[in-house]
């Protein structure tokens, strides 16, 4: 699936828009501690009458969000690693550089 369009607000929030059927979803991430935290999806479509295309976009993002969950943990263990010492952002990765940005100066305030 391509072509959808992804929100972020400040400093935990994002929101996702797939092609398809009138769509949302929000992706609230929730802090436990300094290395947990908890992922909150909700679905929102035009009715409560799931459709079999609404149906595949949610497992499509459930494979999505699973893929993702395995690359964040394996950086974990990378970062605790005694050969890091600091990486590097892909240039595609702008979103991410803005947040770090803003939490750096949230966490200087």
């Amino acid at each position: 699936m391509q072509g959808g369009s992804f929100f972020w607000l400040w400093p935990n929030l994002m929101m996702t828009f797939y092609p398809g059927p009138a769509n949302m979803a929000t992706i609230q991430m929730v802090p436990v501690d300094h290395e947990t935290s908890i992922a909150v999806y909700t679905y929102y479509f035009r009715d409560e009458n799931i459709s079999q295309e609404e149906k595949d976009l949610m497992t499509f993002a459930e494979q999505v969000r699973q893929e993702d969950i395995e690359l964040v943990e394996l950086e974990q263990v990378g970062f605790r690693s005694r050969a890091f010492n600091k990486g590097r952002y892909s240039s595609s990765e702008k979103a991410i550089v803005q947040f770090h940005e803003m939490m750096l100066e949230a966490l200087n305030e």
